[in-house]
């Protein structure tokens, strides 16, 4: 406290703020909705599961995948992140997509099926 201008100070009151919380968590936190494990009902006996998705900055065009590979007991099998440009968020979804593709075959995996918000990829 500055005892010139009896003014705190933005970072006294920051400081006085955290020190008047908890450090315990008084009450659990539950989630709004209930997670769900994606339904593997339909999909071919031992198939791999590649999940794609990506990010794309429209200022910069710059885009990034996000892969993950699972089996059918959603065991984690690997992961890879790739760096990129774009000119669309969708042109974005459809590189994650084929650099999965692309993935699959340097890993040698021939039976697998892709996992993607992607939709007019994918239909």
């Amino acid at each position: 406290m500055d005892m010139k201008t009896d003014k705190i100070s933005p970072r006294w009151n920051s400081i006085m703020l955290l020190y008047s919380m908890p450090a315990v968590q008084t009450q659990p936190v539950i989630p709004a909705a209930p997670i769900q494990a994606p339904n593997n009902n339909g999909l071919p006996d031992m198939c791999s599961i590649l999940h794609c998705d990506a990010s794309f900055d429209k200022d910069t065009n710059e885009a990034g995948s996000g892969l993950v590979l699972n089996d059918m007991t959603g065991t984690f099998k690997g992961c890879k992140l790739i760096k990129g440009v774009a000119r669309t968020a969708e042109e974005a979804g459809c590189i994650a997509i084929l650099e999965g593709i692309k993935w699959m075959e340097d890993k040698g995996i021939s039976s697998f099926c892709i996992r993607s918000d992607a939709k007019n990829a994918i239909t």
